[in-house]
């Protein structure tokens, strides 16, 4: 999101950031900053609830996951409320529109996208000690009795990999 504004103020031209739930909320100070200098900045928001990358570390080492979930704010309403664009999207059927109102508004806007917590983030290179750890989180999830948490991964992930192929 800086990144985004500095280059928009620079030339003068849209830019959109792609940004997470978490990168968001430690920088919320400079959407004040879009709207007090009319930056026409996108900012499109991922918005999974979760601080998903120490989620992913802590499952890659076989640990289950504790402290990552967090309650956001609807982004969409704080934007408005401070004066840019401003939208939340929860249906899939939704997505193109509220992109579009957004790329098409003349000041700075943000889109909320709410997506799926569960969704497994996989690096480029995964190793088998990630692998390993990551069964072994699994499993822990099973021992704890937590089998509902375990089903749940496997169904958001299972239609993934339908939706891809």
């Amino acid at each position: 999101m800086p990144h985004a504004i500095g280059a928009s103020i620079g030339t003068g031209r849209q830019r959109i950031a792609f940004c997470g739930d978490g990168g968001l909320t430690m920088l919320m100070g400079e959407m004040v900053t879009a709207m007090h200098l009319d930056i026409p900045v996108k900012l499109m928001v991922f918005n999974n609830s979760t601080r998903g990358m120490v989620r992913a570390e802590m499952e890659v080492v076989g640990y289950t996951p504790w402290g990552v979930d967090v309650k956001n704010p609807d982004f969409g309403a704080v934007a408005s409320a401070i004066g840019l664009h401003g939208e939340r999207v929860e249906d899939p059927d939704d997505i193109d529109g509220a992109i579009q109102r957004a790329l098409e508004h003349p000041g700075p806007a943000l889109v909320d996208f709410v997506t799926d917590p569960r969704a497994l983030a996989i690096p480029p290179v995964a190793t088998f000690e990630q692998a390993r750890g990551y069964a072994l989180t699994m499993g822990e999830l099973v021992f704890e009795g937590n089998t509902t948490e375990l089903l749940e991964t496997v169904k958001s992930n299972i239609r993934d990999i339908k939706q891809a192929l």
